[in-house]
């Protein structure tokens, strides 16, 4: 982000909440959304498939997790108030501020979540031959 704002890099993709700062102080511009719509907060920006690039929706999600043997109840339990805080209104307020979304949902809708980007990203890692140093 620094190098994008002092000049010597380019072009780069982040999220929303790392960028609005820089956006709404006309640090950097925006060029595309890579998601299906245009983002709440920055409205007059095109999405990629607006401008011909279809495929490019990306987005940047945080998860919960928990250690794979753990009890039924336990992660029933947690995701029951973890779901409970994500609708609070300061908090769904304080996600949209930054320009994030606060999504819950259940275990297994997010393990299903987990498995469908794993399998999505395995591909463009073939595709475009990427190795790990």
């Amino acid at each position: 982000m620094v190098d994008v704002v002092a000049g010597r890099i380019a072009i780069m993709f982040d999220a929303a909440p790392s960028l609005l700062p820089f956006i709404t102080t006309d640090k950097l511009r925006p060029l595309a959304a890579a998601s299906a719509e245009r983002h709440p907060l920055l409205p007059d920006v095109p999405t990629f498939a607006e401008l011909g690039y279809a495929g490019m929706e990306i987005s940047l999600w945080y998860g919960i997790a928990a250690p794979a043997r753990t009890q039924p109840a336990i992660v029933q339990r947690l995701n029951r108030e973890l779901n409970k805080i994500l609708e609070m209104p300061d908090v769904r307020r304080s996600f949209a501020q930054q320009g994030a979304e606060a999504v819950g949902g259940t275990p297994e809708q997010f393990e299903r979540f987990m498995r469908e980007e794993s399998a999505r990203w395995r591909v463009v890692v073939k595709q475009a031959g990427i190795k790990p140093e």
